[in-house]
């Protein structure tokens, strides 16, 4: 019975699990510009989204799986089963061991070769096994595997992982607090009112729900959508469907390890693609649920949830009007990719408008077009990278093409596929790839630093292998009825598969090795002490505190939003130097890069009169020494502060 029990909650973790998930985000969001988010509105908003599931939602499918016996019959089964759990579990535990509060760049600065080669035989042997053994155990191994190439980040970084979760963590505890943040913005909303909801509904602190909820998503999720959707959606045989989609990790997806409004977009966007083909020959419920996920993708982030939307919707309609000449096929594809690329740059160049600025920026395109052409040259090719740093870089670069490659491949030449379905993958990527170079040339959003102005056309060009990855899977479940007949060949597919999964998961997080060294730091222990030093000092005092991006995240934080003050011009100003738009932040540059001066000191002291003037530098700043220097020349005084940050302030 309880192996039952699991099987079912396994079943309704797919279509119904999704149609649900994506309902509550869509009426939580709904909710939260209407009223705002509170205890009252969290229960109304499940009771209708559990109403319409009961009532409406699609039905679950009979599975073949529900007919497999739990456990491999023979021994060897049995102890390969045994052997994959034990090894995912002994990493897991070396995982927590090397859980720390302190500054790193990277988890895996705790682990050495055999690390990993540990992990490549336990992939090689679960492929192994999925292929051999006809057993339900063998999907819930999945999982387990799964869990462990998603949570390195989620358990070694104790204090959360990266700079913009910190953002969003306050800003999701203000939501709790206040009901929603004025002037309302079209961005993020949908991870802001799910995390509330779950608030009011558990009492689990936010951050606990923030750091949580994409990596035990995508751990629970992933596995079974994909299960689900190649199945059902894209017709591949049962077991050969719970091989292949092993072998999603084999593509690299960094965004799925932390929670971020687009991370979730990423999230949903997988889910969307593999359930796709159902807008065209599924029910209506199925047809729903693909739409629903677009929506929840819509109103968490709409770089992508945008175009997600507008494809969902021109399937329906092709749905109803087949195609038959390739004339019109290609005609199909090219407006639709017109659509989505002025549904792109059309959202962002309004954006730009409400903030006041020309909606394009027309300036140094050539030097734009070049930055284009740079995302796709390999940077790790030097001459002091040695072979082995070069074949898995070249490994990871080469993986999404091919997965493009060979997905685009088996789109045109498999007959399974409608031609309806065609025009709205080709005519999705191709929006996708043109806009990519329209943002970049034209696309400058404000309040954000010039380093990071390439970063929305670089997820959007990350975004590009996801719309392929199932039909990736289906060429090498294709490849595999063929090949796979020798046991000798499947062998050594198991292991290519599992040393591809192995440096999957070192490219999956950020590293710091001859190839690669600009990881960012995580938060860190001192961090917190740092800001509770400084606040201690102030004693009540009006001050500012000029310092990186990372330490003002955690002081925001720690502190909350309303820590502002109104300088000489009559802006409203945060005490620490974190939005690219203040004047503090361009002075917080000046000293991590530039050097501070008198005159600059001057003109912060005339536009913060009576202010108290703190500057926080890490300790593993490459400039500390000498910003130390220039700021004691300058009559600053270093005060006592925890290890790992170093303290100045100019009474």
């Amino acid at each position: 019975m309880l192996y039952e029990f699991f099987y079912r909650l396994r079943e309704h973790l797919t279509l119904r699990g999704v149609f649900l998930w994506s309902l509550l985000v869509v009426f939580s969001s709904i909710a939260y510009v209407a009223v705002g988010m509170s205890f009252t509105t969290s229960i109304l908003v499940m009771v209708l989204a559990c109403t319409i599931i009961f009532f409406f939602g699609p039905a679950s499918l009979k599975n073949e799986m529900a007919e497999r016996r739990w456990f491999p019959v023979s021994w060897h089964g049995k102890l390969l089963l045994l052997f994959v759990l034990s090894t995912d579990l002994f990493l897991f535990s070396l995982l927590w061991g090397a859980r720390i509060v302190w500054a790193l760049q990277t988890p895996w600065m705790f682990f050495h070769l055999s690390f990993f080669l540990l992990f490549a035989l336990a992939s090689t042997v679960l492929l192994w096994l999925v292929w051999t053994e006809d057993a339900r155990s063998m999907h819930w191994i999945t999982i387990v595997h799964v869990a462990l190439f998603y949570s390195v980040a989620l358990i070694v970084f104790r204090l959360g992982f990266g700079y913009d979760p910190i953002i969003h963590q306050t800003a999701e505890q203000y939501v709790v607090d206040h009901g929603r943040i004025f002037p309302l913005q079209p961005f993020y909303i949908g991870q802001y009112a799910i995390v509330a909801l779950f608030h009011y509904l558990t009492t689990i602190p936010v951050p606990l729900i923030d750091r949580f909820l994409l990596p035990v998503f995508t751990v629970i999720t992933v596995p079974a959508v994909a299960y689900y959707g190649l199945t059902r959606a894209y017709s591949i045989p049962d077991r050969l469907a719970g091989f292949v989609s092993v072998l999603i990790l084999i593509l690299p997806l960094p965004l799925l390890t932390f929670t971020a409004p687009y991370n979730l977009t990423v999230l949903y966007s997988l889910w969307w693609i593999f359930l796709v083909p159902l807008l065209f020959r599924g029910t209506a419920m199925e047809q729903a649920a693909v739409v629903l996920i677009a929506l929840a993708a819509l109103v968490t982030h709409p770089l992508l949830g945008l175009p997600l939307v507008l494809v969902s919707f021109v399937g329906i309609f092709l749905r109803q009007h087949s195609i038959y000449t390739v004339r019109k096929s290609i005609g199909l594809s090219l407006g639709l990719a017109v659509l989505v690329t002025f549904s792109i740059l059309g959202m962002l160049a309004l954006y730009r408008l409400v903030q006041g600025l020309p909606p394009l920026v027309v300036d140094h395109l050539g030097e734009k077009a070049l930055l284009f052409l740079n995302f796709f040259i390999p940077n790790f090719l030097h001459a002091w990278v040695s072979w082995p740093y070069i074949v898995l870089y070249s490994g990871a670069t080469m993986i999404p093409l091919v997965v493009i490659l060979v997905g685009a491949v088996v789109c045109f030449r498999r007959s399974a596929f409608s031609q309806n379905f065609r025009v709205c993958i080709a005519g999705l990527t191709l929006g996708i790839f043109v806009s990519m170079f329209l943002v970049t040339l034209f696309i400058y959003l404000p309040g954000v630093v010039a380093y990071e102005q390439a970063e929305f056309a670089l997820r959007l060009r990350a975004s590009i292998p996801i719309f392929f990855l199932p039909l990736f899977l289906v060429g090498v479940a294709s490849f595999a009825t063929r090949v796979l007949q020798r046991p000798i060949v499947v062998a050594i597919f198991c292991i290519i598969g599992g040393a591809l999964m192995a440096g999957s998961w070192y490219m999956t997080y950020p590293r710091i090795d001859a190839a690669e060294d600009r990881a960012g730091w995580n938060a860190a222990e001192h961090d917190i002490k740092a800001v509770r030093r400084i606040e201690d000092d102030a004693a009540g005092a009006s001050y500012i505190v000029l310092t990186d991006r990372l330490l003002a995240a955690v002081a925001l934080r720690e502190l909350g939003f309303d820590r502002t003050m109104v300088n000489a011009r009559g802006e409203r100003l945060y005490r620490y130097s974190l939005w690219p738009g203040d004047r503090t932040f361009a002075f917080a540059e000046k000293v991590l890069y530039g050097g501070l001066t008198n005159d600059d000191l001057l003109a912060l002291r005339q536009d913060l009169p009576n202010v108290r003037i703190y500057i926080a530098i890490h300790e593993y700043w490459y400039r500390v020494q000498a910003i130390e220097r220039i700021l004691l020349d300058l009559g600053a005084t270093r005060i006592a502060s925890p290890y790992g940050v170093r303290v100045y302030v100019f009474n």
